[in-house]
């Protein structure tokens, strides 16, 4: 199986058309299909892109050997899912917020995650509060 036979295998079993592949990658789909037909060579970086964006073994997709994906824990495909969504925003306040969170101490890390997964919680609280003050 050539190279373009297995970029076509890939965009199958992740049940997309050459115009999503494309999108994903930033590509014409007449890109996608000069690859999966053998017209286009494939870059290095390309092939890179591809086996990062869809978990893809790059062994496989570049030689044919091994498992064409990756296992990826629950973890693994809420943080890609995240990630993907984070190249493709153009808001601002969303990316200032997420690199603020990178730079942050573990413990701050810990106090954020408790607080977003006890927000009506701490809004119920704060509403009390807020009755009980004159």
């Amino acid at each position: 199986m050539q190279i373009g036979e297995r970029l076509k295998q890939i965009r199958i079993e992740k049940g997309i058309s050459q115009q999503e592949m494309a999108e994903r990658l930033r590509l014409s789909r007449t890109a996608i299909s000069g690859y999966e037909l053998g017209r286009r060579d494939i870059s290095e970086r390309m092939m890179e892109d591809i086996c990062d964006i869809f978990n893809v073994n790059y062994n496989w997709f570049a030689n044919g050997e091994g498992d064409m994906f990756y296992e990826m824990s629950d973890k693994d495909i809420l943080l890609a899912d995240a990630l993907g969504v984070l190249g493709d925003t153009e808001d601002e306040d969303l990316i200032d917020l997420v690199i603020a969170i990178c730079n942050l101490d573990n413990q701050y890390i810990k106090l954020i995650v408790n607080l977003i997964q006890n927000v009506d919680e701490v809004s119920d609280a704060i509403l009390t509060i807020k009755k009980l003050l004159p």
